[in-house]
């Protein structure tokens, strides 16, 4: 990286980019980390206004646990399914690529 100024201007030189050029800003990251953020934050203000005690039917019996508990232990399976799936959909894409590419040599 080089400080360009004219050396007049006292604390205003530019820096850029070697090669003259800034480096492009990968504003998706940030907007995709922001989202998230703004995701967990309302999940956890979801579950933490809800206290109250509830009773949850189990294929074995029944519980009585805060509604905080049943909603987090929801989000969790609902994310793990959700990963699951986009993780063996990418598995088989992949491996129909390879096949596609195998069968093209």
């Amino acid at each position: 990286m080089a400080a360009q100024g004219d050396g007049t201007t006292g604390g205003n030189a530019q820096i850029t980019h070697v090669g003259g050029e800034a480096p492009p800003a990968d504003w998706r990251k940030y907007v995709r980390v922001g989202l998230w953020l703004v995701l967990a934050l309302l999940t956890a203000l979801l579950l933490l206004r809800n206290s109250q005690t509830v009773e949850v039917d189990l294929l074995f019996g029944t519980l009585d646990v805060p509604l905080f508990v049943a909603l987090g232990l929801a989000v969790v399976l609902g994310a793990l399914l959700g990963g699951s799936f986009l993780y063996f959909a990418g598995k088989r894409k992949s491996r129909a690529a390879a096949k596609t590419k195998k069968k093209d040599k």
